[in-house]
């Protein structure tokens, strides 16, 4: 009768193994995902080239070019999100964005991050994601504190958009980049340290931000993250 019982308990052990390496390969994809749609909405609205000016803004051949390749790359990595979109419909929503905050490149980059993953990305809790993200640029300051706390409980959930947010410094916004920062500190230990040592560069980007930026909120905050001090939602 024992044999049976090591048999099944053999069974539930690759079970798991299995269903933990699915979610470390979903969640590996979603982060290529996103280093792909982050690169583009930097590109997009910093250096390639539009054509046009205010509401006649058009995409040149080189944005239109490196749009389809984000959509290939999405399609190659075998995510489906909106199946009803693809880069030709894209297109008109993506010059609505530009022509209304291509002089604003950190608005500009903020609105087709989130508009692309939207669009490319699977639902599941990216809605709370991209509303939480959204509030650490918020006016009021207990909204902005509750997005960062909120956000650290996600935990690994959460760590490629605000890695995502850390790399972009210091051309992400004041306010997003200190909230990607707490967050990251209020974070689980065990998650932030296996965060930054699984990604030397952002372990790099944050002592990097720690040494050399002169403003005090933010210098103290990539210390904390460093550390992985784990911050009580009183001290955001």
């Amino acid at each position: 009768m024992l044999l049976p019982k090591i048999s099944t308990a053999i069974i539930i052990i690759f079970g798991c193994n299995e269903i933990t390496y699915g979610a470390e390969a979903d969640l590996e994809k979603e982060q290529k995902a996103l280093d792909i749609i982050g690169n583009f909405a930097d590109r997009i609205c910093t250096k390639i080239p539009l054509e046009g000016k205010g509401s006649n803004l058009q995409l040149s051949g080189q944005a239109k070019a490196e749009l389809n390749n984000v959509f290939k790359q999405i399609a190659d990595l075998g995510i489906s999100g909106n199946s009803t979109y693809n880069a030709e419909k894209y297109q008109n929503v993506l010059r609505s964005e530009l022509a209304s905050s291509i002089s604003r490149s950190d608005e500009c980059r903020l609105k087709v991050f989130v508009d692309l993953k939207d669009k490319l990305l699977p639902s599941s809790d990216r809605d709370v994601r991209q509303k939480l993200l959204v509030e650490l640029l918020h006016e009021d300051f207990n909204v902005r504190v509750n997005a960062r706390w909120q956000l650290a409980q996600l935990g690994q959930t959460a760590v490629p958009d605000l890695t995502r947010i850390i790399m972009a410094y210091p051309q992400a916004q004041y306010k997003e980049t200190l909230g990607a920062l707490s967050a990251f500190a209020a974070m689980d230990k065990e998650i932030c340290r296996r965060a930054l040592n699984e990604n030397p560069k952002l372990k790099d980007k944050i002592a990097s931000i720690s040494r050399e930026t002169k403003d005090s909120s933010i210098k103290k905050r990539a210390a904390d993250t460093l550390a992985c001090r784990q911050i009580p939602r009183g001290n955001l």
